[in-house]
């Protein structure tokens, strides 16, 4: 019996990457319906804005820094074979995109609590630019 072929780690770390990013928009964009439909909360800020923003703050910053210091210890892209960079470096990778992700997602939780836009802003900007500034493309060999 013959094994499967496993895909290319270039192409896994795109189907990931890809998986992830849409992910944020997706729940960007329901939290953004929920609040604005009444469905989870008044669609303005409540009296809970203040404490919630400064626990997601504090936590989404923390881990978008880890992120950041993270993407600036995966090697250059100098390797010759690109399979070999992506079986070496993917861990790295991954953890940058869920790190970012993560911020994304407190500041999306954040907004469906309280309503608070400048977490959501902050944070869900904040990671989702760190997903597109770390993508499979940018970090590594194509």
């Amino acid at each position: 019996m013959a094994s499967p072929e496993r895909p290319a780690p270039r192409a896994l770390a795109a189907l990931v990457h890809l998986v992830l990013l849409a992910s944020v928009l997706i729940m960007a964009g329901t939290a953004w319906f929920l609040r604005a439909s009444g469905t989870m909360g008044p669609a303005a800020p409540d009296d809970r804005a203040g404490p919630v923003r400064l626990v997601a703050l504090g936590t989404g910053l923390v881990v978008l820094a880890l992120g950041i210091v993270i993407r600036g210890r995966i090697a250059e892209s100098a390797a010759s074979d690109a399979g070999r960079w992506w079986r070496f470096n993917f861990p790295r990778a991954l953890l940058v995109w869920a790190l970012a992700d993560s911020a994304a997602m407190i500041g999306i939780v954040a907004f469906i609590i309280s309503g608070d836009l400048f977490t959501l802003a902050l944070l869900g900007g904040t990671g989702l630019g760190l997903l597109l500034l770390s993508a499979p493309g940018r970090i590594g060999p194509v």
